[in-house]
């Protein structure tokens, strides 16, 4: 259900920064919305030039819990690979929910990977109390005090906690405390909470446990998953509060353009007396886009509403959420947005936004916040979470807004007469992907539709577009597929500008670590095709020989070539994702310099984690980052660093 490649780097999203100083006088007359001098340095500084909305404080990513305080505030536990938390790389935001402004911060340093939705609980004390391995701790209001109170040999799911304190758990495997049993902290030891009705004999859980709920009356709610092979039975139980078993229901949702969907995640909303579940497609294909849903039910299992969110799930990242007031707020892979039960409008946390000039759901695999630049440095942004395409001018000046028939705009690109071209994608009904050409006056000229499929005249999971000299469509398709049982991947299919498929370049799977999946894909004035993989760029002429590979990357995402044959290059460093930066090559291929974190210019806003990266006339550059943000930095020249 999860894409391993795509779900480490959401999953990694931080909210800190490092990288290594470098030195160079800054333009103090380089101001937003004016036109820089080129420099004769060889290191870009940014110029004051920034998209988006004002930055809240935090990123909106790397977050794997929400929960309501005792406050009201919203609290978002944080992914380790950071260190803006005081020093540490883990740690607390309490969240002005109202407002979406960071009102604290605090670091925990026994918090590690916690992957479990229910394996933190806001207390009914008003305590925050998490799960880490074998050990349960709780978290003083004012995150200053971090206690240990319970032990055991084997790792802990999901947890809850009373309004006396008592944390009631499962285990998700092992021995000896069994997965198929709910356990209550009693005396220093853990015992069998959940019995049958005649309250004598164990209650045993044919799934895995994902959440436990307790309500007003301190009856305890088991929320069990099962995997039958071809499908999942979702079942609640309630127990009274001495636990004898009552009543089990299903939880579920409607269909999801053919498949069924179940809760990821629930909440107890303790001023309705309900439960509130957030869903997901049971079954999600690499291609499949499919919104969030929200079900609320009674306390007896009775389905009360289905509301469908206009954020789309696509199957990497499991959402999140809590209750507050009127709106249920969600961690998705776009960030953090909020559902309004009542008027049904959806609004975004932190540096996201929906208004003109704002993005949300600038993400690490580049697809969301790619940019494409005209021939008069006019920004087109694909705003992808909230289904459109912005465009700026040179001065960064919001013009206008596409988004009539947009679904899920990515692999946007620019042709030399200036029209915009992108690759879009239907939601789950249809899994049909569209290659779109707009005009000059941004109305749709042409659209080339394409079926889900592993066949050569289709694109099963578009990406990237390229186009060459003659207006050929060169798409970059994530689909690996075996031939007389040798595994290799078709990345590259080409189609004419009718949509006629003409060919295909094919990259064997060569193992280890030499990763052939393309991420990304340009062509140059010459028509040579450069492709990314993981790790390397490899430049083909225009009858697709390899000619030049340029390796020593971590994970590429996006690359771009300007006009004189320099090559901009976003690569994530996976083991410390703050330090990941813009890497800049000249036309032989050799580096040239870096914008990272510690660029000049940026002062005490550093980048965070880049996601695409443009350029324009003037060789000025563009960077989309984690913070729903794009800025501006000075061209580079030709020399070389020493280091």
């Amino acid at each position: 259900m999860m894409s391993n490649v795509r779900g480490i780097i959401i999953i990694a999203l931080a909210f800190a920064l490092a990288g290594c100083s470098l030195e160079a006088a800054i333009d103090p007359s380089s101001l937003i919305g004016l036109t820089p001098t080129l420099p004769s340095s060889k290191i870009s500084s940014f110029d004051g030039l920034a998209l988006g909305r004002t930055f809240k404080g935090y990123e909106p990513y790397g977050i794997f819990h929400l929960e309501k305080g005792s406050d009201g505030k919203l609290l978002a536990m944080t992914m380790p690979l950071g260190d803006s938390l005081g020093g540490s790389d883990r740690g607390i935001l309490r969240i002005d929910p109202v407002l979406g402004t960071l009102e604290q911060k605090g670091s925990v340093s026994a918090l590690q990977y916690i992957l479990s939705p229910g394996s933190r609980s806001m207390g009914q004390d008003g305590r925050f109390y998490f799960a880490q391995e074998g050990k349960v701790y709780r978290i003083s209001s004012d995150f200053s005090v971090v206690e240990e109170i319970l032990s055991i040999s084997q790792n802990i799911g999901t947890i809850a906690v009373d309004s006396s304190s008592s944390v009631y758990f499962n285990v998700p495997y092992g021995a000896p405390l069994s997965a198929q049993r709910l356990y209550k902290w009693v005396a220093g030891a853990p015992v069998v909470f959940a019995k049958q009705a005649d309250g004598v004999s164990d209650y045993l859980f044919s799934g895995t446990i994902l959440k436990i709920l307790i309500d007003n009356d301190n009856k305890i709610y088991a929320y069990d998953v099962r995997n039958t092979g071809s499908d999942y039975v979702t079942t609640m139980s309630r127990f009274s509060s001495s636990g004898v078993f009552e009543q089990s229901f299903p939880i579920g949702f409607a269909e999801y353009g053919g498949r069924t969907g179940f809760a990821r995640d629930l909440n107890w909303d303790a001023d309705r007396n309900n439960i509130i579940a957030v869903g997901i497609p049971q079954s999600v294909a690499t291609s499949m886009v499919a919104p969030y849903k929200i079900a609320i039910y009674s306390k007896s299992g009775v389905l009360q509403s289905l509301h469908t969110t206009d954020v789309f799930f696509d199957g990497f990242m499991f959402p999140v959420s809590c209750v507050i007031g009127n709106e249920v707020f969600i961690g998705s892979a776009y960030g953090v947005f909020a559902y309004h039960l009542i008027n049904h409008t959806t609004r975004w946390i932190g540096s996201a936004g929906t208004g003109s000039g704002e993005f949300a759901g600038f993400l690490g695999d580049g697809l969301n916040g790619a940019m494409g630049i005209d021939s008069h440095d006019n920004v087109y942004v694909a705003d992808t979470a909230n289904f459109r395409i912005q465009k700026f001018n040179s001065q960064g000046v919001y013009q206008s807004s596409i988004a009539t028939g947009l679904n899920y705009p990515r692999g946007l690109t620019i042709t030399k007469d200036d029209r915009v071209v992108y690759l879009d994608k239907d939601s789950q009904v249809s899994d049909s992907n569209h290659l779109v050409t707009l005009n000059s006056s941004l109305q749709v000229a042409s659209t080339v539709t394409k079926p889900a499929s592993e066949n050569d005249d289709a694109w099963y999971d578009p990406k990237r577009i390229a186009i060459n000299s003659l207006g050929h469509r060169y798409v970059v398709d994530l689909r690996s597929v075996s031939i007389n049982g040798s595994p290799y991947i078709l990345p590259v299919r080409i189609f004419d500008e009718a949509g006629t498929y003409v060919g295909k370049i094919t990259l064997p799977d060569l193992g280890g670590s030499d990763v052939s999946m393309a991420t990304d894909i340009a062509i140059d004035a010459e028509d040579s095709v450069w492709i990314s993989k993981m790790h390397k760029i490899e430049k083909y002429d225009s009858n697709h020989n390899l000619v030049k590979v340029i390796d020593g990357f971590d994970y590429i995402v996006k690359f771009v070539l300007d006009k004189r044959g320099y090559l901009y290059v976003v690569d994530l460093n996976m083991t410390n994702l703050p330090a990941s930066s813009v890497k800049i090559y000249d036309e032989t291929g050799e580096f040239v310099s870096k914008i990272d974190s510690a660029t000049p210019g940026l002062g005490n806003d550093p980048l965070r984690v880049p996601v695409s990266v443009a350029v324009d006339s003037k060789y000025r550059i563009y960077v989309s980052d984690s913070t729903n943000r794009i800025r501006r930095f000075t061209p580079v020249t030709a020399e070389k660093l020493s280091n």
